[in-house]
């Protein structure tokens, strides 16, 4: 599309009314409507005291899926080997 259709001249008008755009617009309706999600379920998930071991565990891989790779690959690696340890340790 950015050769067929020069994509980065259009509007976003135009690149809307683009027939071959439609599945790019729908993937981006859903990731806004994600990241709304995300916003109101955050502060309700800190909120929350984990109840067992199981809630702890899945409260920190929702941290880890937070932590974008490119962004923070040292505490991603800390975070995930920390989740290792832990399994281990309560098994």
């Amino acid at each position: 599309m950015i050769r067929d259709h020069k994509w980065l001249e259009l509007s976003d008008e135009q690149r809307r009314a683009l027939p071959e755009a439609k599945e790019l617009h729908e993937i981006d309706a859903r990731l806004t409507a994600l990241s709304g999600a995300r916003a109101e379920i955050l502060p309700l998930l800190a909120s929350m005291a984990a109840a067992n071991r199981r809630t702890l565990m899945l409260k920190l891989k929702v941290v880890l899926m937070l932590l974008l790779p490119d962004e923070q690959p040292e505490a991603r690696t800390l975070l995930d080997s920390t989740l290792c340890d832990l399994g281990s340790l309560w098994r």
